[in-house]
């Protein structure tokens, strides 16, 4: 895994930098997030993670739920 981080490229969103470390960072979250809340999770441009049925601003990365952990929703 940290041989992988030298090859991640630097964001640069509206003028803010983000360190390769802190990205890393919020997709592990998400992905923990998506476990979690059983339901497909976006990373947005502050690197704050949001459920996707609710996200409301641009997204930089979806992280999917795996099938096993999806909650079923009923009416």
């Amino acid at each position: 895994m940290a041989g992988l981080r030298r090859y991640l490229p630097k964001l640069s969103i509206e003028n803010i930098r983000f360190k390769s470390g802190e990205a890393l960072l919020a997709v592990q979250q998400a992905e923990i997030m998506a476990e979690t809340w059983g339901e497909d999770v976006a990373v947005m441009q502050n690197l704050q993670v949001e459920r996707l049925a609710l996200a409301n601003q641009p997204i930089l990365e979806i992280v999917r739920c795996p099938v096993i952990w999806k909650k079923r929703k009923f009416l």
